[in-house]
Order: structure tokens, then sequence, then C-alpha cells
């Protein structure tokens, strides 16, 4: 064997080298992916929240909604005269509608809104 076939203390030096340098970059690695699991638990956990948050004052929302709805039809019924009550009552139905169709359309426009 000639020399040319053996390899050098340096060449022997580099190559175990590189290979600590790899097992330190999979170690690395493994403990990334741990914080990266972490952090990908923390947006989903907040993701969560801010979803219960909007579900909650929706919610709330509906409630107060319904509660004004039949106010301002007790109102209707006190103010107007019993023949125009009857048109009253249809446009603000109407009212009520065209604002609901308004947020739904702006919801479904902004579906990236959560």
């Amino acid at each position: 064997m000639s020399d040319d076939e053996h390899p050098t203390t340096d060449e022997a030096t580099d190559t175990e080298e590189t290979m600590d340098t790899n097992e330190n970059a999979a170690a690395d690695g493994e403990r990334d992916g741990e914080n990266a699991r972490t952090e990908d638990d923390g947006v989903a956990l907040r993701r969560g929240a801010r979803v219960l948050g909007i579900a909650i004052a929706g919610l709330v929302a509906l409630v107060a909604c319904v509660s004004l709805y039949g106010a301002v039809g007790t109102l209707i019924a006190q103010w107007v005269a019993p023949r125009y009550q009857p048109l009253y009552e249809a446009g603000f139905d109407l009212a009520v509608l065209l604002l609901a169709a308004a947020v739904v359309a702006r919801l479904a426009r902004g579906t990236e809104a959560f």
C-alpha cells in the first residue's frame, strides 16, 4: 500500500469533526422541533381563546338584538297609529334584514379574519 491510500492524520481529524458537527446539528434540530411545537401550541391556544371570545360576544349580541327587536315592536305599537303599524314593522324588518345581509357578506369576504 502506498501513502496515497491511507488517510492522513489531518483527514481523520476532519472526518471526526464533521461527524461531531452533524451530531450537534441533529440535536439542535430536535430542540428546535420542540420549540416549534411549543410555539405552535401557543398560537393554537390564542386562536382558540379568540374564537371562544367571539362566540361569547356573538351570543350576547344575539340576545341583545332579540330584546331590541321586541322593544322596537312595542314602541311601534304604542307610538304609531294602528292603521300604519304594519307599514312601520315591515320597514323595521327590512332594515334588520339588510343589516344582517351586509354583515354576512362582510364576514364571507374576510374569511381570514380569525
